[in-house]
């Protein structure tokens, strides 16, 4: 079997990411016309992902930004499953971050309305530390139905903790995993590059 060049590894690299990030073919060409390259069309992407159409260089480096990615990943061997391992380990990074900080500030949350419940608790059995008028005041504003209703509504919410947050998340790492793991399984076929000095028309 031949060793593979750096322009196999593009065009695979480039099929790869491509379908990584859910990008069609056509929806590919159609970036690349809006980015100044004319006479790309689907066809093309799927000549250059097969190997057949040389790419020239200011036509790799828009791919690569369209791919948001750089052009020296898609050109290094293995870059492909490597790249979505890095892609996937930096996005549940951040999720981590944003999930432990969110965390914080329920829990923070959930202990005020915990305290708020039992303040309302206690003013509705009698106590709370109000006046007879400013008993009278608030009761007036608001009838013991709908304290007591909204106090339901509230005993509700402390009861969901911060753990329903974290099994949402679970759901996303664990596709996010399953997806990394599928990639990494796949065989990768040999990609025969016209190097030479055939026609470098677009289509």
């Amino acid at each position: 079997m031949l060793t593979k060049t750096a322009d196999d590894w593009f065009a695979e690299n480039m099929r790869a990411r491509r379908e990584a990030i859910g990008l069609s073919q056509a929806g590919l060409a159609r970036l690349m016309t809006y980015e100044g390259h004319e006479g790309i069309h689907q066809t093309t992407i799927a000549r250059m992902e097969r190997g057949e159409r040389v790419v020239r260089l200011s036509e790799a480096e828009t791919i690569a930004v369209l791919l948001n990615t750089n052009l020296q990943t898609l050109l290094l061997p293995r870059v492909s499953v490597l790249s979505q391992v890095e892609d996937r380990l930096g996005e549940l990074g951040i999720r981590h971050k944003q999930l432990r900080d969110q965390t914080v500030d329920y829990e923070v949350a959930r202990a005020q309305l915990k305290l708020a419940v039992q303040a309302v608790q206690q003013v509705l059995d009698g106590g709370g530390g109000l006046s007879e008028e400013d008993r009278d005041e608030l009761f007036s504003a608001y009838s013991r139905e709908y304290l007591g209703s909204r106090l339901d509504r509230a005993r509700d919410w402390l009861e969901q903790g911060a753990v329903d947050v974290v099994q949402a998340e679970m759901v996303f790492a664990n596709a996010a995993a399953a997806e990394v793991l599928e990639g990494a399984s796949e065989s990768s076929p040999v990609i025969f590059v016209d190097t030479g000095d055939g026609p470098s028309d677009d289509e």
